[in-house]
Order: structure tokens, then C-alpha cells, then sequence
């Protein structure tokens, strides 16, 4: 069982403490979050991340603005939106 890992998507509109909710899945064992608010602007975005200590940066995954992936340590997913991988 230790092979399996839980993962969460975000429903696609922010949610009320979604910072808070997040922090407590992480903190429940949730190995990955993916950020999904294909509707929120980059500084939106942004505003998001800053409020996520920096150890817990790794867990997350953004489906859109990749070029925040590297300033603050997240990871991608590639979708229809953005369906191809950043230079990097």
C-alpha cells in the first residue's frame, strides 16, 4: 500500500480558505494538490502560492502560468490549454 499515493484537484473556482484546506490535506498525508482555476489571472495565481510555505511548494502542481513553476518549486500538468512543455 505504500506505493500508492492520494492526490487532490482543486474544484476550478477558488474556494473560501482554499489556502487553509489545502495546508490541512497536505498535512493529512495528500502527496500532491493540482492548482485548477483555468479562469484566475497570474496574479491571482501568484497571490495563492505566496500564502503556501515554501517546504509545501513541491506538492503543488499548476495546469496554467508554468513560468511560475520554477520561481516558487511547482510542478505542471499539461492540458489543453497549455499542451506543451515550457523551455526552460
Amino acid at each position: 500500500m505504500d506505493k500508492f499515493r492520494l492526490m487532490v484537484i482543486t474544484p476550478e473556482s477558488p474556494e473560501e480558505n482554499e489556502v487553509e484546506k489545502i495546508l490541512s490535506l497536505l498535512g493529512c498525508g495528500v502527496s500532491r494538490v493540482h492548482f485548477r482555476h483555468p479562469g484566475m489571472s497570474e496574479k491571482e495565481t501568484m497571490a495563492l502560492l505566496e500564502q503556501i510555505p515554501q517546504e509545501f511548494r513541491h506538492a503543488i502542481t499548476l495546469h496554467d502560468y508554468f513560468n511560475l513553476a520554477e520561481r516558487y518549486g511547482c510542478g505542471i500538468q499539461i492540458n489543453s490549454r497549455n499542451n506543451s512543455i515550457p523551455n526552460g
